[in-house]
């Protein structure tokens, strides 16, 4: 049976390997409650206070599962780039998730939307989330 990734990591540039405990305490760091920390870094990226006192996101419980083919590739090269002619898809490292998804807005402007990787054009691939949903469509 061929691996499904194999066609992806031969055409994947850079990233490293990453133990699947770091992948999983990244991942379920995602889902911690938003602090301090994450409230300034959203006031510099632009999101006013009125948007951070009337945050839509609430926490997903318990943390969705992290997709599998998704954790099989950070594990062997996280925060790679994937080329394909003139397309370039560049994985976010698992230790920058939280810091994307909270500078970017995600909590206020997609609260359903978990980033993973952009084009580096300002178009960033995702998955989506639901109270429902524990293994999320990209």
């Amino acid at each position: 049976m061929t691996d499904p990734l194999h066609p992806l990591l031969s055409n994947m540039a850079g990233g490293t390997a990453l133990a699947a405990s770091e992948l999983s305490a990244c991942w379920t760091g995602l889902f911690e409650p938003l602090d301090t920390t994450d409230f300034d870094m959203a006031r510099d990226s632009g999101i006013s206070d009125e948007e951070l006192q009337c945050t839509p996101w609430h926490l997903v419980s318990p943390v969705p599962v992290l997709p599998g083919l998704y954790g099989r590739l950070m594990t062997l090269r996280n925060g790679g780039a994937l080329e394909n002619g003139d397309r370039v898809i560049e994985f976010l490292r698992a230790q920058e998730l939280r810091e994307y998804l909270v500078s970017y807005g995600f909590p206020w402007e997609a609260p359903s939307f978990v980033p993973f990787a952009f084009d580096g054009s300002g178009t960033f691939y995702c998955f989506r989330y639901q109270a429902e949903t524990r293994d999320p469509p990209v």
